[in-house]
C-alpha cells in the first residue's frame, strides 16, 4: 500500500538510523569499559 509518502519513509529511516547510533554508542561504551 504505497501512496508515495517520501517524508514518512524518511522519518522512519531517520529513526532507524538514530536507533542504530544508540546501539553503536552502547557497544562502544561497553568496549571502553564505561
Amino acid at each position: 500500500m504505497l501512496t508515495g509518502q517520501p517524508s514518512r519513509r524518511a522519518e522512519q529511516g531517520a529513526s532507524n538510523l538514530k536507533q542504530a547510533g544508540e546501539k553503536v554508542k552502547d557497544a562502544a561504551k561497553k568496549v571502553l569499559g564505561g
